[in-house]
């Protein structure tokens, strides 16, 4: 464990996300269960843990065919796609 909350961890490749993480794996010809979007404590309408992964990897697989090491985000949007 890092001496320093803010000291950078190694990524094992066991860690990264790829092939199945970057499917949406929404089916587009279901009808919506409830209106809205918003989470709920009675059903599941948004799986955040399989967004945050997507999102994730969309943003590694975008780097990965860049020339570019890391990614710098300032805008609040961009931040939250990549954190939330």
């Amino acid at each position: 464990m890092p001496d320093h909350p803010r000291e950078p961890k190694e990524i094992t490749r066991d860690k990264v996300l790829g092939g199945e993480a970057l499917k949406p794996g929404y089916n587009w010809s279901r009808e919506i269960p409830a209106h809205g979007h918003s989470a709920v404590d009675f059903e599941e309408r948004v799986n955040f843990r399989r967004l945050h992964d997507y999102r994730l990897a969309r943003a590694r697989q975008a780097l990965a065919g860049s020339q570019l090491g890391s990614v710098l985000c300032f805008d609040n949007n961009n931040i939250r796609y990549l954190t939330s």
